[in-house]
This record gives C-alpha cells, structure tokens and sequence, in this order.
C-alpha cells in the first residue's frame, strides 16, 4: 500500500522533530540517571542540621556510599557498604517518607543514651566545649540567637551542635538508652532541640538511607535579593 503525499511529509516532519531533538532528550536522560544513581544535588530548607548545614545550603551527595541502587526506591544491590558514626545521611523518613537529612550517631549494636542534652555511646558520655558564634552565617545570628554552638567529643568523633540557650516546653533533651538494632541506626540533627530525629522518627532501617553528603556545593540566604554566601561554596564537611 501506498502512502499519501502528506502522510509522507507528516512522517518526514517527525523524524526531522526526532533528530533534532535527540540529543536534548539523551542528555537530559543521562542527567536523569546520573543523579538517580551516583551523584545528587538538594537544597536544605532548614535549620535542624545547623550549624554544619543551614537554610540555603545546596549539598551534594553521594549515592553509591552505600552500595548501587537501582533507581528509585530499591534496595542497595550489596549490603557490604554501611553508614558509619559521624556520617551526615539522606534519607526517606519512617513517618511520612519525606527526604531529611540527619547524622548517624548509633550504629547496629550500639547503646545510645541521652540525659540533659548530654549524649553518650556505650556508656561513654560526652564532653562539651563552648565555641564562638562566628560560626553561623551572619544572616543567622539572629535568627538562631537563642542557641549556643558547642564542640561535641565522643570516641574520637567531633561535632559542632546547637543547643538551646534556655530549654523550651516540649522540647526532648532526654531519652533511654537504647540498643541500635540490626540493620538500623540512631540518627540526630546537630541542632539539637530543633530537629525532628530519632526521638521523633525512632531508628531508621538501612534501606531508607539514601546518600551519603559529601559537601556544600554553594549557598545563598533566604532573604532577597538572595545573595550568596561565598564562604560557604565547595565547604566539606566534618
């Protein structure tokens, strides 16, 4: 059978339509995997992580830390590869599957306690150091004046973490010591008394830890004309 003059140019029209967009539509699926698989980019929205991450950070991280995944809600392919003490994590909340951030302060078989806001790990407590404020971006002095920074030191891992200057209402300073289950672990935000963590979420499995954050990749303040915090840009992170 035959075509007809403008089936022919309509299909003629299509291919034309394919090859010149080609490429666009390759590039943006590689983009697509690419951060679906190896490396990612987020924007931190709040102030739980504060002071190592704060509001208008954009973190880059690392999706293979871990184990490959395929994409996009599987298991790691090889369980091998585990969130340690002091990594800074992404992951899928327990309570409503929303992406937080958070550190992973109890791995499986650890006892972790707190009493007072002051933390302990198998029955090792921590010991607080008092540091200057100039640690926050100076937009956030304010905004976070009712905190103190602190240099938090268990089993040879140090923190800065805030703390509240006078504790409010409600907040959870306290919890029992508990046993890090198999497969699971204790995350917490730096910001202590502002952060919805294990006290909140309870132990998170291992499946629902996403990437590891290697860095700041830039960062702006909230307010306008939006400028950029340069002393943020590529920051590692402790």
């Amino acid at each position: 059978m035959n075509l007809s003059p403008v089936e022919t140019g309509f299909s003629t029209h299509l291919y034309r339509l394919w090859s010149a967009g080609r490429p666009v539509l390759l590039a943006i699926l590689a983009l697509v995997l690419f951060r679906a698989l190896i490396l990612d980019w987020h924007h931190v929205p709040s102030s739980s992580m504060a002071p190592t991450l704060v509001p208008g950070d954009r973190i880059l991280v690392n999706r293979l830390a871990y184990g490959p995944r395929l994409p996009f809600r599987s298991p790691p392919l090889h369980q091998d590869l585990s969130p340690q003490r002091g990594d800074i994590v992404t992951f899928r909340s327990p309570r409503n599957d929303l992406l937080l951030v958070k550190r992973v302060v109890g791995i499986p078989g650890d006892r972790v306690a707190m009493t007072a806001n002051r933390l302990s790990l198998n029955g090792v407590l921590a010991t607080y150091r008092p540091l200057g404020r100039d640690l926050l971006p100076d937009d956030l002095e304010k905004a976070l004046g009712h905190t103190q920074v602190l240099d938090e030191a268990l089993l040879g891992h140090n923190r800065k973490v805030l703390r509240f200057r006078n504790p409010r209402p409600g907040v959870r300073t306290s919890f029992p010591e508990v046993r890090v289950a198999e497969d699971h672990f204790l995350l917490l935000g730096d910001n202590r008394d502002d952060s919805e963590d294990y006290r909140v979420l309870g132990l998170v499995h291992r499946d629902r830890i996403l990437a590891r954050v290697e860095r700041v990749l830039l960062s702006v303040q909230g307010d306008p004309p939006y400028p950029f915090r340069l002393e943020r840009w590529m920051l590692p992170l402790p």
